[in-house]
């Protein structure tokens, strides 16, 4: 009787749509706020924000992620609900789960990259202006390894937090399809980057799907970290390739290379949710219309 009323407590007490967007708002706020802290700092000890040394990038970094976790505690504590713990972070994933995330991370790029470099292409042609990332990752070893600490690892930990943990966790109240959607849209125009604009639509969708089948907020932040460790990797060792290439041969490696990461991500998905549903003991159930769905939200509700 107990644990009835504890899960129904959970459900009636638990995030809604309305908190998924009101700590979206807060990210915004606090984002904001504490970069005309850092533009303030900045003028204080006259650094040139065009041009700007890598140290001040990387504390840049570390300012913009604790604004987002800043923002979900300052919201739950208005809110009177506790945000973090809702996040489901404190869950584990199985090793099997573990390591098909960073196999899902490079199919992701397979699929996404083409779509990204075509939207680039066409946003170039129209605006005359060619979109850029806006990160210097460095040439030398410790630059390397600093970027991928911070454009890496931070992002993967307050994004991750404010996005899926409770974003996405409050718009599913609307529906599981709704909330994966508008997280990935949110993800991508939150970072206001027209050259990441449909990757990071795209792969938001797929953290929050993982996020929402397993469970476990780690299976994004470890997707999130994946996903832009290997960004910073392949740009570094790709870079010297792609001068003066034959566009005739980039745009058929793409296009086969997308065809094939996305037939790829297809069944990565399927078995990331079949183990996740074997790890958690989840009983299989008819294979009807919407028997993916129950699937879905069993891996996602079942402790």
């Amino acid at each position: 009787m107990k644990n009835k009323l504890k899960d129904l407590s959970d459900s009636y007490l638990g995030l809604r749509v309305s908190d998924g967007a009101g700590a979206f708002i807060s990210g915004f706020v606090f984002l904001y706020i504490f970069q005309i802290i850092i533009i303030a700092i900045s003028a204080i000890l006259k650094v040139d924000l065009k041009n700007m040394p890598y140290w001040f990038t990387y504390i840049m970094m570390i300012v913009n992620q604790a604004s987002l976790i800043c923002a979900v505690l300052a919201y739950g504590k208005v809110a009177g609900k506790p945000m973090l713990k809702t996040c489901r972070i404190n869950r584990s994933l199985s090793l099997k789960q573990a390591l098909l995330l960073p196999i899902i991370t490079i199919v992701c790029i397979m699929a996404f990259l083409p779509i990204a470099e075509g939207f680039i292409y066409l946003f170039s042609l129209i605006t005359k202006e060619t979109p850029s990332v806006g990160i210097s990752i460095g040439e030398s070893w410790w630059q390397i390894l600093l970027s991928i600490l911070f454009v890496g690892l931070l992002p993967s930990i307050g994004e991750e937090i404010l996005f899926r943990g409770c974003v996405a966790r409050g718009l599913k109240r609307k529906s599981y399809v709704f909330a994966i959607i508008m997280s990935g849209l949110l993800f991508s125009i939150f970072h206001g980057n027209a050259a990441q604009t449909i990757h990071q639509f795209l792969i938001g969708m797929v953290f929050c799907y993982v996020y929402f089948v397993s469970g476990s907020l780690l299976s994004s932040m470890i997707l999130h970290f994946c996903n832009n460790a290997i960004a910073i990797i392949l740009e570094i060792i790709l870079k010297p390739y792609l001068v003066n290439v034959n566009p005739t041969t980039v745009i058929i490696v793409y296009v086969v290379m997308s065809i094939v990461g996305f037939i790829a991500l297809y069944f990565l998905l399927r078995l990331f949710m079949s183990i996740t549903k074997k790890e958690r003991n989840i009983i299989e159930v008819d294979k009807e219309k919407n028997a993916w769905a129950k699937d879905f939200i069993r891996a996602f509700t079942i402790n």
